[in-house]
């Protein structure tokens, strides 16, 4: 084989490698971005509880009063 197409086949295969670990980051960034937002609906979710929970708390504290 010549060493062009050595070389040839050698920058091939590091462009795919090149492809394959950009496609990989790509994936993870997606896959974080998920969990991110994933977390960010947990966190509101649970300050909506605790808000309901303390204007429930309060009103039955208002009840209690009269």
């Amino acid at each position: 084989m010549s060493p062009e197409i050595v070389e040839a086949l050698r920058a091939e295969g590091a462009l795919n490698e090149r492809q394959r670990v950009e496609a990989t980051l790509v994936d993870f960034q997606a896959q974080l971005e998920s969990e991110k937002n994933r977390q960010a609906l947990e966190v509101a979710e649970e300050k909506a509880r605790l808000e309901s929970e303390g204007r429930r708390q309060a009103l039955e504290l208002e009840v209690t009063r009269k």
